[in-house]
């Protein structure tokens, strides 16, 4: 029964994130040599899911936070994660890395 309850909320989110959405993040990811991400709570687990999938298929993925994580640059990628879209932590990072001159990919 839970099995099914998940299975119709994925069903569910998926529906309603337009395709160009997803073909947008595809090309924003692909255009930049070094991506990382930031997220708390849940939200920062799915993105540590992310960066580690993304290290499997060759991309430079860093998690912000870890110890060996470098800084952000000019011509690197922020993906980002709130549920609110409020989390201090979460806005105080990606504006510190639009300072840096990265780009962002804010997800909420």
């Amino acid at each position: 029964m839970e099995m099914q309850t998940i299975i119709g909320e994925l069903g569910t989110a998926t529906g309603v994130i337009p395709e160009a959405a997803i073909a947008r993040t595809i090309e924003k990811i692909e255009r930049h040599a070094r991506i990382f991400v930031y997220g708390t709570g849940r939200s920062g687990l799915m993105l540590k899911a992310l960066a580690m999938r993304l290290m499997q298929i060759g991309r430079t993925a860093y998690v912000v936070g870890e110890t060996t994580t470098p800084s952000i640059a000019a011509g690197d990628l922020l993906i980002a994660a709130s549920a609110s879209g409020t989390t201090a932590s979460v806005c105080q990072t990606a504006e510190a890395a639009r300072a840096q001159g990265a780009d962002l990919l804010i997800l909420t």
